[in-house]
């Protein structure tokens, strides 16, 4: 069975300049609700990296899996980068560190300080090198949630609600988990200034509201900053 819906032709669109991202999630219910075992969550999320790869790759050796029974299957239209897109890992637990270091493209994660991704990205380094790897050659970025006002307390009550009702999980809980950014669009780009300098090579911000016209138009502001 040859499949014909899939990555390949997104691939080509985009001229090899896709990059999937990837991660083992982490929140008990969402497993629950899908039937799969919480602590399978690591091992599922790496085997279907290793199929993916093997169907991207010019192997043509039948394609396995401890989790799944897959029957034969090929796609037709490889992609244009050789052995697949880029692949980027989140997380900043030790196996999700280590992953990225062993075996992914890149890293980005949802470190709430510059000091923790500068942690996590040394640890990052250290496991590259011990699987024989340039870590120079493994990319990062940081996904970071923003709000651009000159009203702080507004915004703090937008982003508290958007984040709650977003993860079902007390903001207070998540700021210890994910970087969010709250003010004006100077001390933003400061707060920026502190990722990058910390080795983050890619911003990825989103906005913490559920009407991003506005914020858009003041995060063209940061721009300038951003490409310097």
């Amino acid at each position: 069975m040859a499949g014909h819906a899939d990555a390949g032709g997104l691939i080509r669109v985009a001229e090899g300049r896709l990059v999937l991202g990837v991660g083992t999630g982490w929140i008990p219910l969402e497993f629950q609700a899908v039937g799969v075992p919480f602590d399978q969550r690591e091992g599922r999320m790496r085997e279907t990296m290793r199929i993916c790869r093997a169907l991207w790759g010019d192997a043509g050796e039948p394609v396995t899996s401890r989790y799944w029974e897959l029957p034969p299957v090929a796609i037709d239209s490889k992609p244009v980068r050789p052995g697949g897109p880029s692949i980027w890992i989140g997380g900043a637990g030790p196996k999700a560190l280590r992953n990225a270091g062993r075996l992914f493209d890149g890293w980005v994660p949802t470190s709430p300080t510059p000091d923790a991704f500068a942690s996590g990205w040394a640890q990052v380094r250290a496991h590259a090198e011990e699987a024989g790897r340039d870590p120079s050659a493994i990319d990062t970025g940081v996904y970071l949630t923003i709000n651009l006002t000159d009203d702080r307390a507004a915004g703090e009550a937008e982003t508290s609600r958007y984040a709650e009702d977003y993860y079902g999980i007390p903001y207070k809980v998540m700021r210890k988990a994910q970087a969010y950014f709250v003010g004006d669009v100077p001390a933003c780009i400061a707060w920026l200034r502190g990722f990058v300098e910390a080795g983050a090579g890619h911003l990825l911000l989103r906005f913490s509201t559920l009407d991003p016209m506005p914020q858009l138009e003041r995060a063209a502001e940061l721009l300038p900053a951003i490409q310097s």
